[in-house]
């Protein structure tokens, strides 16, 4: 059977929501030029540029009833948490530090429900 509706919206969202992000780094490119950052800017570039074209085929791959995308689902969603919270740990303000440990707390939370329903849906493959 097919992935649930809701399964394939979200992972669409997350590439838009990527691929928004990227676009708004590249705005911003002259002031950020400007600022000493820790991050490279091709990395605020091609992180989320990256995450939004593998969010894109892995929506496809699950639109389509790929198999193969059924077994990524949980994995590349648990690399993307982790890549965020890794982004997160580069933070220079001390908000944004000082904040980090939620992060990772959401971020244990995010992976444990992925695998949860990808244990329980053994990889999308069955719905019902």
């Amino acid at each position: 059977m097919r992935a649930p509706l809701w399964v394939i919206a979200g992972v669409g969202l997350l590439s838009a929501f990527n691929g928004l992000g990227a676009l708004g780094v590249m705005a911003a490119l002259p002031t950020l030029r400007a600022l000493p950052l820790r991050v490279p800017l091709v990395v605020l570039v091609g992180v989320p540029l990256l995450w939004s074209v593998v969010f894109a085929l892995l929506c496809f791959g699950i639109a389509v009833r790929w198999r193969q995308a059924g077994r990524l689902f949980a994995p590349l969603l648990s690399a993307y948490a982790l890549s965020r919270l890794a982004l997160a740990l580069l933070a220079q303000s001390d908000y944004d530090q000082g904040r980090f440990g939620a992060q990772a707390a959401l971020t244990v939370l995010f992976i444990g429900a992925v695998w949860w329903y990808a244990w329980r849906k053994r990889g999308l493959g069955k719905h019902g």
